[in-house]
């Protein structure tokens, strides 16, 4: 038996994709191991309908509160100290994010994607600074670690491209799941939630951030060239939308009202919604897994996608794909979807069931302990 120090540093009680990864993660870890484990985390930063969940485990799970910023130099210099005077406690290092700390070197660390050197925007302010210093954690991490996660084969590739072709043995692909969605619960009488279903269905679904890489612009255009009768409804932060796409909103919107933002909202709501979506919509010019597609799966939504190397990885043929990078190609789905019949949507869904089955936290949780005890995964 080990124990196993975890950083959940970069834990958010907003849950988001990094959060939801990690903390799947742990209780897979906690379920399936008989090893001890300590997490570290900011104070009142662990989402509270996982706390319950964590504290079931108290006998071989330690929750640790640290003050230590989720990213940048401080983070670098606030670890370091922190680590050097903790590390003895310790016979193993787990990283689930892609800020691996200063100071560390060996453990088993995960990169989830490396989108930045692409799409630098997705950062904001100071993006080039914040590459830079993104390059660099990661370039760290890839050396220092003793084995690295990709989250997928197409994340894999890109750090090997990036990193150098030197890592690729150290890297190992594990693959995300979709547990986490069978404790959702879904309530179509909430107040917003109701608003939402009643007064725009159908509806086409967007979750998912304002960045640049989401390709929220052509979106937006394809959904106008469309010429649909659908509604599309927006779920997610959009302050990075720019003035191009909120102009672009605004005419779409005239006379009448067709995408709706909804702004960020909790799980059950987003996941009520989703639940409810007659197609979610995927249009993402890159990503390192996608776990959308696992959530679409789930709720038996039909799923309208890029047709991009990850998504083709991990979706496979259980999908009506798009040219993200073509608006046309992107509205002559969306308006054929609209328009076919419920023998073909369903279909559609059995593939999706199908292929869902592949993806599993407990498997990945099982591969990671694997690693973690020096062992080769299967």
């Amino acid at each position: 038996m080990k124990h196993i120090l975890i950083d959940g540093t970069t834990l958010s009680r907003k849950t988001d994709g990094l959060t939801q990864y990690s903390l799947s993660i742990v209780l897979e870890l906690l379920k399936n191991t008989v090893d001890r484990y300590t997490l570290i985390h900011r104070k009142d930063e662990i989402p509270s309908n996982y706390i319950p969940q964590l504290q079931a485990f108290s006998g071989r799970l330690d929750l640790e509160p640290v003050n230590i910023s989720p990213i940048g130099p401080k983070r670098d210099l606030q670890f370091y100290r922190w680590f050097k005077k903790n590390k003895k406690r310790f016979d193993e290092f787990y990283e689930p994010s892609a800020q691996y700390p200063f100071g560390v070197s060996g453990g088993i660390y995960t990169v989830h994607d490396i989108l930045y050197e692409k799409y630098p925007e997705k950062l904001g302010k100071y993006s080039f600074i914040k590459k830079w210093y993104l390059h660099h954690v990661v370039n760290r991490g890839v050396k220092k670690a003793r084995e690295v996660i990709a989250v997928s084969q197409f994340t894999k590739d890109e750090l090997c491209k990036v990193h150098g072709k030197k890592y690729e043995t150290k890297i190992q692909v594990v693959y995300e799941g979709y547990e986490h969605l069978t404790t959702v619960k879904i309530n179509k009488e909430n107040p917003l939630v109701k608003k939402l279903i009643d007064n725009y269905s159908p509806y086409f679904l967007y979750i998912g951030s304002s960045r640049g890489h989401k390709n929220l612009r052509n979106l937006f255009l394809a959904f106008e060239k469309s010429s649909v009768t659908w509604y599309l409804l927006v779920v997610g932060r959009m302050d990075r939308l720019t003035d191009d796409e909120k102009d672009l909103v605004k005419r779409i919107n005239t006379p009448q009202e067709k995408i709706i933002f909804t702004g960020w909202i909790d799980d059950s709501q987003m996941y009520t919604i989703l639940s409810n979506a007659a197609a979610f919509v995927f249009p993402s010019k890159s990503e390192g897994f996608g776990i959308p597609i696992l959530e679409s799966w789930y709720f038996n939504v039909p799923l309208l996608c890029s047709d991009i190397a990850v998504f083709n990885e991990v979706a496979g043929n259980a999908c009506i794909k798009f040219n993200p990078f073509d608006t046309d190609s992107m509205a002559e789905v969306l308006k054929s979807f609209s328009e076919c019949s419920a023998t073909e949507k369903i279909r559609l869904i059995e593939s999706q069931d199908k292929k869902l089955t592949s993806y599993s936290w407990k498997k990945a949780a099982i591969q990671i302990a694997a690693l973690l005890h020096g062992e080769t995964i299967v």
